[in-house]
């Protein structure tokens, strides 16, 4: 039952890796929200408010040929959120693949298999979330979302704000220093389990459980 607690959190940290490729990280000049692939563009039509979702190929080719007021202030900054997000979208490609190492690693444990080569890289576990930090790191940076502020004319309301996938990336970071810890606290409970797959001890159980009982010795009455 521990390992199982151990493969639900790195399962719901996987879930929330791919749900930050999509989910809004920022907005900036108020109207112009990003996220890891594309952004959203806010505006009012007839009266309406409505908005487009596009890639960031497709935002530079609608918008950016001949970028005028707003357009040109995302334009310039548009390459440098683009490559944040495809360095977000590679680390955590490569912390996705050790992810699913580790729970591919605890469904054997959990059905007692021996799996060798699923046992040599438990050290994966707990140098995971420093891959994890690099990703939101180098997004941060690259992305200038501590530094970035709006055009001298505009004010502070189209300055760089943060939305629900900063903190989705953030919690995510949380939840995987916690899993991390949870499986040094369960480090016992993974060697016992890791005995009971080997076969030798197998071997030993069954050896054990075929060898008849002895017989028992007579009592005097």
């Amino acid at each position: 039952m521990l390992v199982f607690w151990k493969l639900a959190l790195d399962v719901l940290v996987a879930v929330g890796i791919i749900c930050s490729f999509y989910v809004h990280n920022l907005t900036y000049m108020r109207d112009f929200s990003f996220s890891v692939i594309g952004v959203r563009y806010r505006f009012t039509y007839l009266t309406l408010d409505a908005y487009s979702l596009v890639d960031y190929s497709g935002f530079k080719t609608q918008y950016c040929v001949q970028p005028k007021d707003d357009y040109a202030e995302i334009c310039d900054w548009l390459r440098s959120f683009q490559v944040a997000g495809l360095c977000y979208f590679i680390v955590c490609t490569v912390v996705l693949l050790m992810l699913i190492y580790n729970v591919v690693s605890e469904l054997s444990l959990m059905v007692y298999c021996n799996c060798q080569v699923l046992r040599n890289l438990k050290s994966l576990h707990y140098v995971q979330p420093f891959f994890y930090l690099i990703a939101l790191l180098l997004y941060a940076l690259i992305s200038n979302f501590f530094f970035l502020r709006p055009p001298t004319e505009k004010s502070l309301e189209y300055a760089v704000q943060p939305l629900y996938g900063a903190w989705l990336m953030v919690a995510i970071l949380v939840l995987y220093v916690f899993s991390s810890l949870y499986f040094l606290v369960i480090g016992e409970a993974v060697k016992c389990l890791e005995l009971a797959s080997s076969p030798a001890y197998q071997a030993l159980v069954a050896h054990v459980l075929a060898k008849p009982p002895a017989p028992g010795k007579a009592v005097d009455a």
